[in-house]
């Protein structure tokens, strides 16, 4: 909660002796300490507030203004001592019992809060300051009807005066009725420069008010723009870059997390973005990064949206137990079922576990069949290449929720991996003209359609020959993903072409992109680059070592892994030649490689380079060279 907008005010000099048997030495430290009061140097302000009682212990204002300051400064035990001390030396001034107020109101002291705001009204019925107390002091019992009987009290008394508007935006935010917010954070924005407090920290609250509420109604372009303009009041700079960071991730504009990192730097406390930080580092593929944020927010309590993006990020680091534990930790009164079994199918998708993935959709679609649970089962079944159940899922979903960017972009992929490429335009198309579509989405979707441009020919060429053309670097993150779960499907994939070519097999799983040459190695040859069985994947995903039972020549070797490179072909490609295949590289040579593709005019993909071929920018991991 932001502090109010009347606690940043000063407190006038009511009370006090008169100004005229003033000292020239007290007005000058009244006017410094009154100067840094005003420029928001709240600390050094209330330094110069404490040196000043010291000297002039019977004014009752700089015990009052020093209340004020140490409010700003957080230090709301210390403020309350203050504004009790300014209250009894003048206690039939107004002006001293709103500072106590408003200290009784930074320490949650709800009952005392609730007995002088009471006292107050009846005295001065009329007066706004005191309904607006009557109203915190019902926020802190948690009787929110009250509070907003007594805010609307105070607005009817002075609608022209901002603060009990935005008291009452603050209880509609709270409440989640983010539209009404958002049209009273207007009313409170118009009265800006009506006292009290200084007008730029009513404008700020005003602003910060209207952007979360159009932030969490989904509209994160229009709030940035008014964080944007709560930053540059420069009033509280981490509270607006911790929101504008958020409006920046919401919409997946670039920046996001460089301001977030700048609010946490500067004292900003959110743990959602905490969280959605870690998940950005954990998809970028920097998982220390991402490690510290998750740690830093320890286990502190939050709500069911953060831990639902703490299970999305700790999936995506490869702690799906964490990740699982999390969402089951929920109560379905925190997190709806079928959120929290789309969250869990999200967690299993990103660890690789398509199985437990596909289950938890499954029994999600059986709660609600919307459009959300619908985008992320067919997202599974794109992963795996099983287009033809993707897309009517995907239609459906897009019946249900029409301009659904991700149900449209995953469609065309599904339709352009699929060999349908013009109604992959159609959708990806669809994605570049969508107000809802967030700057990545856009991009990928055009990337997509100037890849489909260049590839459409030999997308018909390989439909004829009931191939898939791998033409999207999002294939390779898409399989990353996979690796895991695929394993024993490759392990029996391997042993089919082992028995086929009459070696021995012994599998040892590894990690893609950490293979090690074993060049010169006689009675084990490595073989890396093998496919999954339907041919859409080229990436090398483990290490087959083929066992001849004695030693071999080189000569040798390259025959086995030749036979073994055309007994693929054959099983998967029809024994077609001069069409697309897959080839092996062996024990990190790749001159045999290219040599036996030309041989054989096989158009060969090589992946999964071997030690030393990283320096080389046309064999990096995952990317494919068509041999000449």
């Amino acid at each position: 909660m932001l502090t109010p907008a009347s606690a940043t005010g000063s407190a006038d000099r009511e009370g006090d002796r008169d100004i005229e048997h003033q000292s020239n030495q007290e007005a000058k430290d009244f006017d410094r300490a009154m100067r840094a009061q005003a420029e928001r140097r709240f600390d050094a302000a209330a330094d110069l507030w404490g040196v000043y009682v010291e000297r002039y212990p019977d004014q009752a204002s700089g015990y009052a203004n020093l209340a004020l300051c140490l409010i700003n400064c957080s230090r709301a035990r210390e403020a309350l001592d203050a504004a009790r001390r300014a209250h009894a030396l003048s206690p039939a001034q107004e002006g001293y019992h709103w500072v106590l107020l408003e200290a009784l109101s930074a320490n949650g002291l709800a009952e005392e809060l609730e007995r002088r705001a009471v006292e107050h009204t009846e005295r001065y019925p009329d007066h706004v300051a005191g309904w607006s107390m009557r109203g915190r002091a019902a926020l802190l019992k948690g009787e929110p009807v009250e509070a907003e009987r007594c805010f609307r009290k105070a607005v009817d008394l002075d609608p022209c005066q901002n603060h009990p508007w935005a008291q009452l935006g603050q209880l509609y935010f709270q409440q989640g009725r983010y539209e009404e917010a958002l049209d009273v954070w207007g009313k409170a924005q118009a009265h800006a420069d009506t006292k009290p407090g200084p007008p730029e920290r009513a404008r700020f609250e005003a602003l910060m008010g209207m952007g979360w509420s159009l932030l969490l109604m989904g509209k994160p372009d229009r709030a940035l723009a008014l964080a944007e303009q709560a930053e540059g009041l420069n009033v509280i700079p981490a509270e607006a870059q911790g929101l504008r960071a958020r409006c920046l991730l919401a919409a997946d504009r670039p920046g996001g997390i460089g301001v977030a990192e700048d609010a946490f730097r500067n004292g900003y406390s959110d743990a959602y973005l905490r969280a959605r930080v870690a998940f950005e580092y954990a998809s970028l593929g920097k998982p220390a990064e991402a490690e510290k944020h998750l740690g830093r927010m320890g286990a502190s309590p939050r709500d069911a949206a953060t831990s639902n993006l703490v299970a999305t990020a700790s999936a995506a680091l490869g702690r799906t137990d964490e990740a699982v534990a999390e969402l089951k930790g929920l109560e379905d009164d925190e997190l709806e079922p079928h959120v929290r079994l789309n969250g869990l199918a999200i967690a299993h998708r990103l660890a690789g576990d398509y199985e437990r993935a596909e289950e938890a959709s499954l029994k999600a679609l059986e709660i609600r069949r919307d459009e959300v649970v619908l985008t992320t089962l067919a997202s599974q079944y794109v992963d795996r290449g099983r287009y033809g159940e993707a897309e009517p899922l995907l239609e459906e979903a897009l019946r249900l929720a029409p301009d659904l960017p991700q149900a449209r972009y995953e469609l065309g992929f599904a339709y352009s991996s699929n060999g349908k490429p013009a109604r992959a335009k159609e959708h990806l198309r669809a994605v570049l003209a969508s107000e809802r579509a967030n700057e990545r989405q856009k991009a990928r979707a055009a990337d997509l359609l100037g890849r489909i441009g260049r590839n459409e020919e030999i997308l018909s060429f390989y439909k004829e020959q009931g191939l898939v053309l791998v033409h999207h670097e999002e294939q390779q993150q898409r399989e990353q993903r996979a690796l895991r779960q695929d394993t024993l499907r490759y392990e029996e994939e391997c042993g089919r072409l082992a028995a086929t070519s009459g070696a021995k097999l012994r599998w040892t799983k590894v990690e893609t992109g950490k293979k090690k040459t074993h060049f010169g190695r006689k009675k084990e040859v490595d073989v890396l680059g093998l496919v999954e069985g339907d041919g859409r994947r080229r990436v090398g995903v483990g290490e087959c070592k083929l066992k001849t039972g004695s030693e071999v020549t080189h000569g040798e070797m390259r025959e086995l892994v030749e036979k073994m490179a055309l007994v693929l072909c054959e099983e998967r490609h029809g024994a077609k030649r001069g069409v697309e295949g897959c080839f092996f590289s062996a024990s990190g040579y790749d001159g045999d490689a290219l040599e036996l593709a030309r041989k054989h005019q096989i158009r060969t993909f090589l992946a999964v380079p071997q030690k030393g071929w990283e320096k080389r920018a046309d064999w990096k991991i995952g990317t494919f060279k068509e041999v000449p």
